[in-house]
């Protein structure tokens, strides 16, 4: 992980991209991160749903509110 030389430098940059690349490496980092994924698209999805039957909803009573008054 480290380049053992001369230099006492510790290059920050280059030990941060490995040490990235090794936590994204990690089964339980990516299951996570997709359940987190999974949870926020079936949240969104929920609410336009919800948000489409509630407009159905009122499209439903507006019109038979015209119905009854014909």
């Amino acid at each position: 992980m480290f380049k053992l030389s001369k230099n006492n430098k510790l290059d920050l940059l280059t030990v941060y991209k490995k040490a990235k690349h090794i936590y994204d490496d990690a089964s339980f980092v990516k299951r996570r991160k997709r359940r987190i994924m999974a949870f926020k698209i079936l949240k969104y999805f929920s609410y336009a749903i919800l948000a489409l039957f509630f407009i159905c909803v009122i499209l439903f009573f507006l019109y038979f509110k015209d119905l009854r008054l014909f």
